[in-house]
């Protein structure tokens, strides 16, 4: 888990209030699977740049080993059985639920959040809070299934159009990026640089979602808002590759699948 930047100068934090908030959640992204936490295999060069001029923490850990009741966690503060998310696909976060959302919405900040996977869809409560929420994701299938995602290349072009429309305003942004999820599927530019193997096609994801951050950062930075702007970068869980006989997650709790 990343947090980044300039809100720290010496060892003493400073007044945040006029600063927008930028969070931006990474799927299935384990923390040893990037360069800031000493892989040396990764291409992750703008997640370490944020942690190495921002807040690196070390030590955090999902509830919980899925998308939905992990972001209700996030959202919320509070544990899946607390906020009642449990699970992907049948549970939905409870109107009942204060989310950040709601709390920056009440303090006057424009809220957006633009997500990319079914798991993640208004209809399951994440919604709350969020003047605006894109969850459109492959606009022209005219129905989406438990599979239906988007890459995080569609996903910076929907944060763009909104993104030039209110920059100017104080804002509260969520993205979430899905791509280091299963089936590891990066494009060519990215798969070509690591080995042809599970673990390499997952390294191949996290670069392409890298880049994809990169970018979003460089957006904050020509409008020169980036300075101005917290910017919170956090995985909902992680992803095993066979080291306690479970591959991908959702059943164990181990540290690769929370961590």
């Amino acid at each position: 888990i990343v947090a980044a930047m300039f809100l720290f100068k010496g060892d003493a934090p400073i007044d945040a209030t006029g600063y927008n908030l930028l969070v931006i959640t990474l799927d299935t992204t384990r923390a040893d699977r990037i360069g800031a936490y000493g892989y040396k295999k990764a291409q992750t060069p703008h997640l370490d740049r944020l942690a190495r001029e921002g807040v690196l923490f070390e030590n955090c850990y999902s509830p919980v080993p899925l998308t939905l009741p992990a972001h209700g966690s996030i959202f919320t503060g509070r544990y899946p059985l607390g906020h009642g998310a449990r699970g992907n696909g049948i549970y939905v976060l409870p109107e009942k639920e204060h989310t950040l959302a709601e709390i920056m919405q009440e303090n006057g900040f424009h809220t957006y959040g633009v997500i990319s996977s079914f798991v993640l869809l208004a209809k399951f409560g994440l919604d709350q809070g969020f003047r605006v929420y894109d969850d459109s994701l492959d606009s022209h299938i005219m129905y989406n299934n438990y599979n239906s995602e988007i890459p995080a290349t569609s996903v910076y072009r929907k944060f763009m159009q909104w993104y030039e429309k209110n920059y100017q305003e104080k804002f509260f942004a969520w993205i979430h990026l899905y791509d280091p999820h299963a089936p590891y599927s990066a494009p060519k530019r990215f798969a070509e640089k690591f080995d042809n193997n599970i673990q390499g096609r997952y390294d191949a994801e996290m670069a392409f979602t890298d880049e994809a951050v990169g970018k979003i950062v460089e957006a904050l930075q020509k409008k020169n808002i980036l300075e101005n702007t917290l910017i919170v970068i956090v995985g909902d869980h992680g992803e095993a590759f066979g080291e306690h006989g479970e591959f991908g997650h959702g059943i164990f709790c181990y540290e690769e699948a929370l961590k």
